[in-house]
């Protein structure tokens, strides 16, 4: 009898020392997830800083200034303008001037070149306040998922968060359309704006389900 009674405890002690462990080694492996996402987005997020300041210290609407070939020619190399063909199809020109501009070998300022300045200055301006758009919406979705996992989130107001998402859509409708119009004129991939939007959608059930019930909007 005492010996059934020890190898029962002893069972029993296995079975939740065994449930303890792989209890443990999933919360390391989904603390290790969170780890590196969290290193990928600030690695994008210092990115796309150090762009933007650099796109910020080049560009100054459409006034040129007096090294407006230098830093057109850096602003040539800037991610968000389309391909070379691209951009000489929209300013009137051929690419191999588009490819001198990049190289510093055109040396007066033009009619095609201030035309190039005003394209690739509107291009850049219009990427930079989609990317704070975006930024904007990244930065509630992340406050509204840190708000799920407290055991008494606090409530945020119903009506205020109807005002910002108001303010975003108004602001930013156009934007966005207008940027998926030029980036499929451009000739970029749209399976990839199809699978942004699988992402974005995720995004907002992930919000969604931290909202009080009964709220909507």
């Amino acid at each position: 009898m005492a010996y059934f009674y020890s190898a029962t405890v002893a069972g029993f002690c296995s079975a939740v020392d065994i449930e303890a462990l792989i209890h443990e080694a999933r919360a390391e492996q989904a603390g290790a997830a969170k780890h590196v996402n969290e290193s990928r987005a600030l690695h994008n997020s210092h990115s796309f800083n150090v762009n933007m300041r650099i796109c910020k210290e080049i560009m100054r609407d459409d006034v040129m200034p007096d090294d407006a070939l230098e830093k057109l020619a850096k602003m040539l190399r800037s991610t968000h303008l389309p391909v070379q063909t691209t951009i000489a199809n929209a300013i009137g020109a051929d690419q191999p001037f588009v490819s001198r501009v990049l190289r510093g070998e055109v040396k007066r300022v033009t009619p095609r070149v201030e035309r190039l300045w005003k394209y690739a200055s509107s291009r850049i301006a219009e990427a930079e306040r989609a990317s704070e758009a975006v930024a904007d919406v990244e930065r509630e979705l992340t406050s509204d998922y840190a708000g799920t996992e407290d055991i008494q989130p606090a409530r945020r107001s119903g009506r205020k968060r109807r005002t910002n998402l108001e303010l975003v859509s108004e602001t930013f409708a156009a934007d966005a359309l207008s940027g998926v119009k030029a980036y499929l004129e451009d000739g970029y991939d749209p399976r990839l704006i199809v699978e942004q939007l699988v992402v974005l959608r995720r995004a907002q059930q992930v919000r969604r389900a931290g909202r009080a019930p009964g709220k909507r909007g």
